[in-house]
């Protein structure tokens, strides 16, 4: 049996439409939508079946089983948790948290407006109150609904960046902790529904608050993860000119000093110690060679990084064996390309600290649009089967445990694939990033 089509049955059904096409507006405003042929069609069918699942709720299924206000919430929970997995990216919690904070503010909508007309019903007649009453139900909280979305579209957190797990835990528990509280005492306070009114418009404010808390901590933290990029991109830069320096001195001690080898392996050749010059000559060899064994890759923030993780790999006797050719400019910021390879080579040096015959091979080279880096380093037989999963052995774990973040956060931001396997004693670190994709 059809509805009647009345004024208030036409608002209501508008009402449900809105609420469908908000909802998935915000998500698409703030995941982003997915690039893949069949977009347009999933929105599209998405949003008619769950249009008509909440039209059949709300005109059928009272008639049937009473009161089902627990399967209109289930519906949109359900498809809008759908809708963000199919059609949006970002990660997984904020696909999570974003349909179930709308959904606690669609409850809370109304409640503002109910103690409003409350204090209006002394002014104005009660004709006009019992009107404005039933557009409460449904046009009123539409507006303020809007509103709404327009806060969170203003306030965009970064959804591809990963967060600590109070973050995560704070976002998701608090709409679904406001929404039961509200659903619980709904039946228990309509005979005194001034209390309930001041609960939900309190609840509304602190969500609106939450997802506020939500942005200014998110935005911190990006910031401090963007800041220790900079910061650590500087620290190799200054080292790489101390380097240089140093280098530079020592050429002159070495230049000035020529005439004294010379004169030394004169005296040497003269009286016949062969064995004596040989050595002499391979020290002095060695000097010389250190001094001038600059790697070159093609790119000057590459080259800063390499040649001081070339200089720490030295220090402990690991071999490290560089297959780089890049072209002297990429389009990824010269502090991400800094973090990436030194955090990667961190990891692969103080692996290679801890077993008796080390070993480091770096490729890095352009593959299309892509910039390939593959970092590998020989390991411990007996942590094979748990190098994948282990967390950390240094003693700082949580620097470690940044510098982890830093390379999953670049590697999702120019949409790259990392991958760690191990293959025949080695442990392989894979990166592939996308240029211009920023």
């Amino acid at each position: 049996m059809m509805p009647e089509f009345s004024l208030g049955t036409i608002i209501k059904i508008f009402s449900l439409l809105l609420e469908v096409f908000l909802g998935q507006l915000m998500l698409c405003k703030i995941l982003t939508p997915k690039t893949f042929r069949l977009r347009i069609p999933c929105i599209t069918g998405i949003f008619c079946v769950h249009a008509i699942f909440l039209l059949i709720e709300e005109y059928y299924l009272p008639k049937l089983y009473g009161d089902v206000f627990w399967l209109y919430i289930l519906l949109h929970a359900i498809f809008l948790i759908l809708f963000a997995f199919v059609i949006c990216e970002g990660r997984a919690s904020f696909k999570f948290f974003l349909p179930l904070i709308y959904i606690s503010i669609l409850l809370l909508c109304r409640f503002p407006f109910s103690i409003l007309l409350n204090l209006l019903s002394h002014i104005l007649p009660d004709s006009i109150i019992f009107t404005l009453h039933s557009y409460n139900k449904s046009l009123l909280p539409s507006i303020l609904l809007v509103l709404c979305g327009c806060f969170f579209i203003r306030f965009r957190p970064n959804t591809k960046q990963n967060y600590p797990f109070s973050y995560y835990m704070v976002m998701i528990l608090t709409p679904i902790l406001n929404s039961c509280t509200v659903m619980m005492l709904k039946n228990y306070f309509d005979a005194v529904s001034g209390v309930i009114n001041y609960i939900g418009t309190f609840s509304l404010v602190s969500e609106l608050l939450l997802y506020y808390m939500v942005w200014q901590m998110t935005s911190e933290y990006s910031s401090r993860i963007q800041l220790q990029l900079i910061n650590q991109q500087n620290d190799y830069q200054k080292q790489h000119m101390k380097d240089l320096n140093t280098i530079v001195t020592e050429y002159h001690h070495l230049r000035h000093d020529t005439k004294n080898h010379f004169a030394c392996m004169d005296r040497l050749l003269s009286q016949n110690k062969y064995d004596a010059l040989k050595e002499y000559f391979y020290n002095l060899s060695k000097e010389i060679y250190a001094l001038d064994n600059q790697i070159e890759t093609g790119n000057e923030i590459v080259n800063q990084v390499i040649n001081l993780k070339y200089a720490t790999a030295h220090k402990y006797q690991i071999p490290m064996d560089i297959q780089i050719v890049l072209p002297p400019h990429l389009s990824i910021p010269d502090h991400h390309l800094c973090s990436l390879v030194a955090n990667l080579l961190d990891n692969a040096i103080e692996a290679s600290k801890k077993i008796e015959d080390p070993k480091i091979v770096i490729e890095m080279k352009m593959v299309k649009d892509y910039l390939s880096l593959t970092i590998r380093n020989k390991m411990d037989p007996s942590m094979q089967d748990k190098a994948l999963t282990i967390r950390t052995t240094k003693a700082d774990k949580k620097q470690h445990g940044l510098g982890r973040q830093i390379i999953y956060d670049i590697v999702r931001r120019y949409n790259g694939i990392s991958t760690r396997e191990i293959k025949d004693g080695w442990y392989i670190a894979s990166v592939m990033l996308e240029l211009g994709a920023e």
